[in-house]
């Protein structure tokens, strides 16, 4: 079968969520709506609902590294996102490996730090290695109101500081940066996207919003976010229009999250949105 006959292969590298509501399940579910085929690096064991994050255990960084080594070797990943990186050991094994053979691969970085119930899922050392190893490579990375504070050096931002910050971040990562806004002001929820082309080049913003869904269900948000918009580069789509994708799916789960369609307390993707160019 000729390789044009093959669903694009798009690459999950994150901690296994046992609910189903995040990491890698949720990240697998997202990938096979959009007709992809889903590979998975594990990089974490945990012990969680959509309640709370109960237990992790980080898989060695050694085995890590062999997984995403193997997975690479097939020459077949169109598209990459990472999620729980877990310690410092494992992030540098991912930046290792991605450094070489998928370093022209579309690199999400979704760097995962906190639970929303307060849960530290990355060690203090590893963000300065992913800051200095893992974020050079990306293509997009997409830190909450927390996170972006963090890798900015400071504590935590509101959302009145949600553009500055995305602004700031893309200009010293050369890359786009997405910092989710969550509720933001007012009814709408608003995501700010700094862009930027290389390190030295000029960076300009757009903003991704919506109307605000009022739900409790909303455990993955971030982890659909993420996926969807891997899956929308996988796919092919131009960065811009994957942003928007991307957005529009994770307000489709959370709709379906208020509504119940899922049952617990995790945001429930059950079709892909589809969009003026009918390709979804």
């Amino acid at each position: 079968m000729a390789r044009s006959d093959l669903r694009p292969a798009v690459l999950s590298i994150a901690g296994s969520d046992p609910s189903g509501g995040a990491g890698l399940q949720s990240d697998l579910r997202t990938f096979a709506l959009h007709g992809l085929f889903g590979c998975a690096v594990v990089t974490a064991l945990t012990v969680q609902g959509s309640d709370r994050v109960r237990r992790t255990q980080a898989v060695d960084a050694s085995l890590v590294e062999e997984q995403l080594e193997a997975v690479l070797a097939e020459g077949s990943v169109a598209a990459i996102k990472t999620g729980m990186l877990a310690n410092a050991e494992v992030v540098a094994a991912v930046a290792r490996s991605l450094s070489g053979s998928g370093s022209r691969i579309p690199l999400v970085v979704d760097p995962v730090m906190v639970s929303s119930s307060g849960s530290e899922l990355l060690d203090s050392e590893g963000v300065v290695v992913m800051r200095e190893q893992l974020l050079p490579l990306a293509t997009v990375v997409t830190p909450n109101l927390d996170e972006a504070g963090v890798l900015l050096g400071g504590g935590p931002i509101d959302a009145r500081d949600a553009e500055p910050a995305a602004r700031e971040l893309a200009a010293v990562l050369g890359c786009c940066v997405v910092v989710k806004g969550g509720h933001g002001l007012g009814e709408y929820a608003v995501d700010h996207v700094g862009l930027a082309a290389g390190p030295s080049h000029p960076v300009r913003s757009m903003r991704l919003e919506a109307p605000w869904v009022d739900t409790a269900a909303s455990h993955g948000t971030g982890c659909l976010f993420s996926a969807a918009l891997c899956s929308a580069l996988g796919r092919g789509d131009d960065l811009p229009v994957a942003l928007h994708h991307a957005r529009r799916c994770m307000d489709r789960g959370l709709e379906q999250g208020r509504v119940g369609r899922h049952g617990g307390g995790s945001v429930w993707l059950d079709r892909v949105p589809g969009d003026a160019s009918g390709k979804y």
